[in-house]
């Protein structure tokens, strides 16, 4: 934040309605709600001008200021445990990032997604994230390997080429989730900061704090948020088909959706009108691909649904961009 004060961007402007003041983002360590740290990415994109900021914090950020989920991946001995060890004790430090490695063993797949409602943007942060992890694998690998694939799921035109330097191979944005493939042989390799004596005590200590958690559990929102993502392309985002996923009736999940003021369309008008903006501004796709993408059967409802939202069609906020 102090570089970007040397920019000319006041702190205050920074942090307006934030709730958040200078000192809690200095101290080491500090920890921040996530919504309120992916807020301060995108706006420090926007009043810098620097759409590649969270890559470039990326390149720049030492792991170790993670604090302890950093030293429990650190302390492990090969590159393998230091991500299965992240994954399990992320949820220690924020319930917000969800990762997966059930791939990992078997096709060197790390999947991860941000279990935060759609509203609230990430890109940059999720572009820090990706970067952050791989710099600190070759670091403490002493190994610049290049990654298989990296997928990472918001769409992006400009700074491509640079992702794709950095991690090794293509980078391909807009996917249906967010992950990074390695190589078996590469997830292998020992780790220069591997401590046999401290791990243990790391995990025991979040191991204890996992024990005295109460259980997690995701807004309803955010779960069916979840559950609709993965269905709005194949066409069976319907109210009884996620209902049924989600172990209720329509009529039960209506009336669960009624106690947080909201309803099965609203929720998915919401999760279709954030990506439907950024598809038509950081993207290629034509308006029949990304009416497709979004789970409705044709360009024109596609069309009535986004003048609903925003008084316009879709094609005026692509003239708007170009003219």
């Amino acid at each position: 934040m102090d570089d970007l004060a040397r920019d000319g961007i006041p702190p205050k402007q920074l942090l307006a309605g934030l709730s958040l003041k200078p000192e809690d983002l200095r101290q080491e360590g500090a920890t921040v709600p996530f919504d309120k740290l992916a807020t301060l990415f995108e706006r420090a994109a926007d009043l810098t001008g620097d759409d590649l900021i969270g890559f470039n914090r990326g390149i720049r950020r030492r792991f170790q200021r993670i604090g302890a989920l950093a030293y429990v991946g650190l302390s492990a001995p090969t590159m393998r445990d230091m991500i299965k060890n992240i994954a399990r004790y992320s949820q220690v430090f924020s319930d917000a990032v969800i990762i997966n490695v059930d791939e990992l063993d078997e096709t060197g797949t790390l999947r991860w997604h941000f279990d935060i409602p759609v509203s609230i943007k990430r890109r940059q942060y999720l572009e820090f994230g990706a970067v952050v992890m791989v710099l600190a694998q070759r670091q403490i690998t002493n190994r610049n390997f290049p990654l298989y694939e990296v997928c990472l799921s918001h769409p992006r035109n400009a700074g491509v080429e640079k992702f794709d330097r950095f991690f090794g191979c293509q980078t391909y944005f807009g996917a249906r989730d967010n992950r990074l493939v390695f190589r078996q042989e590469d997830l292998d390799l020992p780790l220069m900061t591997r401590d046999e004596d401290l791990l243990p005590v790391l995990q025991q200590h979040c191991e204890d704090i996992l024990n005295r958690k109460s259980e997690h559990r995701t807004t309803l929102v955010s779960r069916l948020e979840r559950a609709l993502v993965d269905r709005l392309a194949n066409g069976s985002a319907k109210q009884d088909v996620i209902a049924a996923n989600l172990g209720m009736s329509s009529r039960s999940l209506s009336r669960h959706l009624a106690k947080e003021n909201t309803t099965f369309q609203k929720v998915l008008d919401n999760l279709r009108q954030a990506p439907a903006d950024r598809y038509l501004t950081d993207s290629e796709l034509s308006q029949s691909e990304i009416a497709f993408l979004l789970g409705y059967s044709s360009l024109s409802s596609f069309s009535t649904a986004y003048r609903r939202w925003n008084g316009a069609p879709p094609g005026d906020k692509r003239r708007n961009l170009t003219g």
